[in-house]
């Protein structure tokens, strides 16, 4: 478990020190959407070390609400970077359609509703409290898996 815990505060910090590396050159178009996938990655991050310190149900509960609700949109941040690195000019709505889709899907996580993270337990094989997960988490994922191909 110590393991786990410095794990996730050195990838903490170095996603840190990579988005204050970035920061300073964020005039092109493709240096700020890396940023955003960056910030994306971080607020990921601080979630998942907020459940790995926590051993109360309603604070891991919360700290997945946030790996779930904020930081699946690391799939539509990184799609986005890739266009624009690549410079891609075509079918600007796929990314439009994303911006609703994860905003959509964390007022629906972060207000509690139903279908995304149904409860908190204690895993049998490691300390960690682990979420079972609701049907629309499936879907939500599924999508992110898409922006990501």
């Amino acid at each position: 478990m110590i393991l786990t815990r410095i794990v996730c505060v050195v990838a903490l910090l170095g996603y840190l020190i990579l988005l204050i590396l970035v920061a300073k050159d964020v005039r092109r178009k493709e240096v700020r959407s890396f940023a955003m996938y960056l910030v994306a990655m971080l607020v990921w991050q601080v979630g998942a070390t907020g459940v790995s310190f926590t051993s109360n149900a309603e604070v891991a509960h919360f700290f997945y609400g946030v790996i779930f609700g904020l930081g699946s949109s690391v799939a539509l941040f990184y799609a986005q970077f890739v266009r624009d690195f690549l410079g891609v000019r075509s079918q600007k709505w796929i990314i439009q359609v994303g911006y609703v889709w994860f905003v959509t899907a964390a007022v629906w996580t972060f207000t509690g509703g139903p279908y995304i993270i149904e409860g908190i337990y204690q895993s049998g094989e490691s300390p960690l409290l682990v979420p079972t997960f609701g049907t629309l988490f499936y879907v939500v994922s599924l999508i992110a898996y898409s922006y990501f191909a």
